[in-house]
């Protein structure tokens, strides 16, 4: 389950059953609420961060200079 193209299709045929008789919760706009401000964070962490800290860089390296 480490490549996530094994990985994303094996949960889902997991989760379907689950999902189906109801034994997890349904999909409204609370949970996709919560889905897209934890994608948002991710890609944030991932992909502004380091841009992030090379502008801290760039600034601290012109300011010595």
């Amino acid at each position: 389950m480490a490549d996530w193209k094994t990985g994303v299709p094996l949960a889902m045929l997991t989760a379907m059953p689950l999902y189906s008789s109801g034994l997890l919760p349904g999909f409204d706009e609370r949970l996709q609420l919560g889905f897209i401000i934890m994608l948002a964070g991710a890609v944030l962490v991932k992909e502004a961060g380091p841009m992030f800290k090379s502008w801290k860089a760039e600034a601290a390296k012109a300011k010595n200079q």
